[in-house]
């Protein structure tokens, strides 16, 4: 289950998706006013019950909890950003912290991705703020890691954003998985494609919507 946690603080929520094995949640910053910027939020959100809501469903929750966080260009891409989600995210209890950038032209025109110095200096950056973290945006880092469930992994990374061909076939590399990728592909269950010169995988049934 993939969440951009907004309705978190809410009990009915939480108790629902205590059923779920997998849980996701989009956590792009700690502070409310990055977060207006960056999402569109409805005006009786507030950020700080999300982040209270967060806190609570991850101590009840028994199954695997990740989060996702989008860095964007002269907006959550610089150190007290990530040093102050760092301290959030290693007070909550999860499995994985997953760091990309935008791929695709966004609503707002200022979403774009970090450029590559930066995205390399974040690299360093996230490894040493956040435990248990994997930047899929910035493969020259080599910072993948081994799963016991790359399929689902995989495909629910996929479910939320496309991911640049490197990250995939390292991920897939560092799993010994080249022969299950390429399965899933035979399958059409995933699809490769190019925007602006660059090779990515996306799950197929969105490219269909």
């Amino acid at each position: 289950m993939f969440t951009n946690s907004a309705l978190l603080w809410n009990e009915n929520i939480q108790e629902n998706l205590m059923y779920a094995d997998y849980v996701s949640l989009k956590l792009d910053t700690t502070d409310e006013e990055t977060w207006l910027k960056i999402n569109r939020p409805h005006q009786r959100l507030r950020y700080n019950l999300i982040l209270n809501g967060i806190e609570q469903f991850s101590k009840r929750y028994k199954g695997k909890l990740t989060t996702e966080t989008m860095l964007i260009k002269n907006i959550n891409d610089n150190e007290n950003e990530i040093d102050q989600l760092g301290k959030f995210l290693n007070t909550i209890k999860r499995n994985t912290s997953y760091f990309m950038t935008p791929i695709y032209p966004t609503i707002k025109s200022y979403a774009e991705g970090p450029d590559t110095e930066t995205l390399l200096k974040l690299s360093e950056l996230i490894k040493e703020k956040v435990s248990n973290s994997v930047m899929l945006c910035c493969p020259e880092s080599e910072e993948f890691f081994a799963t016991d469930d790359f399929e689902n992994e995989l495909l629910g990374l996929l479910e939320m954003h496309p991911v640049n061909e490197i990250a995939v076939k390292t991920f897939a590399l560092a799993n010994s998985k080249i022969s299950k990728l390429n399965e899933l592909i035979e399958l059409k269950l995933i699809k490769q494609l190019e925007y602006n010169g660059k090779k990515y995988y996306a799950l197929n049934e969105l490219l269909q919507i």
